[in-house]
C-alpha cells in the first residue's frame, strides 16, 4: 500500500477511504471501516470486510429510520447481501448487533451508572477486531467488543479501559434477538 496515504484532511476527496479499501484489498489485506457521512458511504461502496456504524450512522447510510432491532438487522443484512462481510452496529445502551451472511448475533451489557459514552464505540470495535484477529468465533468476538465498550462507559472522558476494568461486567448474548425490540427506549 502507498505509505503516503494518510487520514483525510479538510478538502480530502470524498472517496479517500474507498481508495484505501481498494488499495488494502489489492494488497491482500482485510479492512474495517468506522465512519459517517459521504466518505463512509463511498467506503461502504468499495466493500470493506467489516463496517461498524452506530445506530444513527447506519440509519444515515441506508437513508431511513431504524426504530427497532429488526430494522437494524434488516438494514445490515441488506448491506451484507451487497458484498460486505460483516456489519457490526453499536446501539448504545441496547448493546450491539453483528450480522454476517450466516449469523445474526446481539449482545448487551448492563451498566448501572454510566459515566461517559465518549469513545465507547471505538473501544467496542477494538475489542471486536481483537477477538476476530485471534480467530475466536464471531459470537465471542462480539462479546469481547461489547465488554470493552461497556467498560469504557464506566470511565470518565475518553479513557480507554484496561483489562482490570472489564471485571464484573456481564454480557448477555443471543443468536435469536427480539426483532421487535424498540431501540433507545431506556
Amino acid at each position: 500500500m502507498d505509505r503516503r496515504l494518510r487520514k483525510p484532511s479538510p478538502g480530502a476527496p470524498t472517496d479517500f477511504y474507498a481508495q484505501l479499501v481498494a488499495a488494502a484489498h489489492a494488497d491482500g489485506r482485510r479492512v474495517a471501516i468506522d465512519g459517517s457521512g459521504e466518505p463512509f458511504t463511498a467506503a461502504v461502496a468499495a466493500s470493506p470486510d467489516l463496517i461498524k456504524p452506530n445506530h444513527e450512522e447506519l440509519a444515515e447510510l441506508v437513508d431511513h429510520s431504524l426504530p427497532t432491532l429488526g430494522d437494524v438487522i434488516a438494514a445490515a443484512q441488506e448491506l451484507v447481501s451487497q458484498g460486505l462481510g460483516m456489519v457490526a452496529v453499536s446501539l448504545g445502551a441496547d448493546g450491539a448487533v453483528l450480522v454476517t451472511a450466516d449469523e445474526v448475533i446481539h449482545a448487551r451489557a448492563t451498566i448501572g451508572a454510566p459515566v461517559s459514552t465518549v469513545g465507547a464505540g471505538d473501544c467496542m470495535l477494538a475489542g471486536l477486531l481483537h477477538g476476530l484477529s485471534r480467530g475466536v468465533s464471531t459470537a465471542q468476538a462480539l462479546t469481547e467488543g461489547v465488554l470493552w465498550g461497556a467498560a469504557a462507559v464506566t470511565l470518565p472522558g475518553s479513557r480507554v479501559p484496561t483489562p482490570a476494568d472489564l471485571r464484573g461486567i456481564p454480557v448477555d448474548l443471543t443468536h435469536s434477538p427480539s426483532r421487535a425490540m424498540a431501540l433507545g427506549q431506556r
